[in-house]
């Protein structure tokens, strides 16, 4: 599935004439299909372009877990969620 997912950005990138040697980082979800090693997206990004920086977000989590968090955190994470809507299954409400 990750190769997958991974074939479609390529195609996207190609379509906007973007190469993968412009692609500084990578973000994304710490689901094992993002970040999955040996077929994860971000691995093949990698091969794609080995000095790419992969980061995983860590404030992947659902608008009840984020109620629970930490201010500081809660605060990070809401910034993020506006930075990234498209990561976030649900959007946290300010």
């Amino acid at each position: 599935m990750g190769e997958n997912i991974f074939k479609a950005l390529d195609k996207e990138l190609i379509s906007r004439g973007v190469s993968w040697s412009n692609c500084i980082s990578f973000g994304c979800d710490n689901a094992s299909v993002m970040l999955g090693r040996l077929n994860g997206v971000a691995a093949h990004v990698q091969k794609k372009n080995p000095s790419v920086h992969i980061q995983g977000f860590p404030a992947t989590c659902s608008t009840s877990q984020l109620r629970k968090a930490p201010q500081p955190f809660a605060s990070i994470s809401k910034r993020q969620s506006s930075i990234f809507p498209t990561t976030w299954k649900t959007r946290v409400s300010e």
